[in-house]
């Protein structure tokens, strides 16, 4: 199986941490972008009193830090079966202007898991017996996030390793050329870089053509890219 981790390249840095040093990072879980992240409806019943012959159900929000397997599954990386959706990069890769990379998980699939898309938050009950394991209710979301068709991994350390899985990476439609020679020079040689492009009928992200790589041949424009940092952009 194949996961994309789509990247900005404003922290270039960051790129540079999965495709060199191999791994992928885990953020907390209270540091993703999803308010209801690691969220669950926790349900009582209160007992039968005077007029309620039924008793009562009450409702309410708690997150997995109070969960008794917390300390073993609280921080996540996210990635996608598909770079396809136009949102995706939008979103995640600075307006088309980054980087999707290939990652490959066969015989691996005891590390990640689907994620579950929901029309409402989980309930579990508000007792010890009842309640979820912390990996458990990180593994949905409201179907807003649907699009993203996530695949996670969850657990304490803060990186997981991808020792020799990078087998492609995918430049945004909108790339600078100064990102793809600074690409070209800073990636190991055996993985090819690959254009993107919009199709024409679908609307969707595609492969286009192979980047024709130089590797550490390659010379970047004389100006250079830093000046353009601060330059503000429309996305």
């Amino acid at each position: 199986m194949k996961l994309y981790k789509l990247r900005s390249l404003n922290n270039f840095e960051r790129v540079l941490d999965i495709v060199l040093n191999e791994r992928l990072y885990c953020s907390p879980f209270q540091d993703l972008n999803d308010p209801f992240e690691g969220i669950f409806l926790a349900v009582s019943h209160l007992p039968p009193v005077m007029l309620q012959s039924k008793g009562t159900w009450r409702h309410g929000f708690r997150d997995v830090s109070g969960l008794y397997d917390y300390d073993q599954y609280n921080r996540v990386c996210s990635l996608s079966r598909s770079f396809k959706d136009i949102r995706l990069w939008s979103h995640y890769a600075e307006g088309h202007r980054g980087v999707a990379i290939e990652i490959d998980f066969a015989g691996h699939d005891k590390d990640i898991f689907p994620v579950e898309y929901l029309t409402e938050l989980k309930r579990y009950s508000n007792t010890i017996l009842g309640s979820p394991f912390a990996d458990e209710v990180l593994r949905h979301k409201t179907v807003h996030w649907k699009y993203e068709d996530e695949v996670r991994i969850v657990q304490a350390e803060p990186y997981y390793p991808v020792l020799g899985r990078i087998t492609s990476v995918y430049l945004g439609a909108r790339i600078s050329e100064d990102h793809k020679c600074m690409l070209d020079k800073v990636l190991p040689d055996h993985i090819p870089m690959i254009n993107t492009k919009i199709h024409e009928v679908t609307l969707e992200i595609v492969p286009d053509t192979l980047f024709q790589r130089k590797g550490s041949a390659a010379v970047c424009p004389q100006h250079s890219i830093v000046s353009h940092c601060d330059e503000p952009r429309n996305v």
